[in-house]
């Protein structure tokens, strides 16, 4: 990970300085665009053991330990954005695959082992930005929501079973862009999200009871994004 966040920025970095970008006066940002984004993220993912259950080697109830999962995200983008004077206010819709993971053993017996995965990420924003010449940035947040699923094995069967939860929580972030022509303007991103935090129920093959674990993330994206404006488009329909 510590690789491929500076690639991102060296990336945005290379578009800008050979692209030709707009002369001032013909910006503006208003109005619907769509767009794709991709980049990578870290996380803090925090678990307390709820109930030990048939997976007694994740510790005593009141037990936590963490995970620092990382990795690659990518998706696409829809929103809409108005100018008036040198200020921009929208709203924006983030999309996100995402293979953000990571696993260890068990604190009191190694030969068990757990692993958690976030898959999917969904960001629904408020933006407000500052436009100079054709450059925009801006500060945005809103909700945020992604999808998580944790894996548990044991020497105790063996076996391995996994499941999956729904996380709720905010986001908020910051973004700059740079118009290159009069449809396309190309950025980069960055938002922390913090989730609330989920009780994962992982259930053994002939277990008395499941073993529950409170999860909770918190997430660091940064993302480079291409975005096309449909003013144009949608005012010739």
């Amino acid at each position: 990970m510590t690789r491929i966040l500076p690639m991102v920025f060296a990336v945005m970095t290379a578009m800008i300085m050979t692209v030709s970008p707009l002369r001032a006066n013909d910006t503006d940002w208003t109005g619907p665009y769509i767009g794709a984004h991709g980049g990578g993220g870290f996380a803090d993912s925090e678990w307390d053991v709820e109930a030990p259950g048939a997976f007694w080697a994740a510790g005593l109830p009141g037990s936590d330990f963490t995970f620092d999962p990382d990795g690659i995200v990518g998706g696409g983008q829809v929103g809409y954005m108005h100018q008036s004077g040198r200020f921009v206010f929208g709203a924006d819709l983030s999309i996100s695959g995402a293979d953000l993971e990571d696993g260890r053993g068990s604190p009191l017996f190694a030969p068990d082992s757990f692993k958690i995965e976030i898959d999917f990420l969904l960001l629904l924003q408020a933006r407000l930005g500052w436009a100079q010449d054709n450059w925009l940035v801006y500060l945005q947040g809103g909700y945020a929501g992604a999808s998580s699923q944790a894996e548990a094995s044991t020497l105790a069967g063996p076996f391995r079973t996994d499941t999956s939860e729904w996380h709720d929580g905010w986001t908020i972030g910051a973004g700059g862009q740079i118009m290159l022509t009069g449809a396309i303007s190309i950025g980069a991103e960055y938002n922390y999200v913090d989730l609330g935090s989920e009780s994962y129920s992982i259930t053994a093959p002939l277990a008395v009871a499941p073993t529950v674990f409170g999860i909770d993330h918190e997430i660091h994206i940064i993302k480079a994004v291409v975005n096309i404006s449909l003013r144009d488009l949608l005012g010739a329909l």
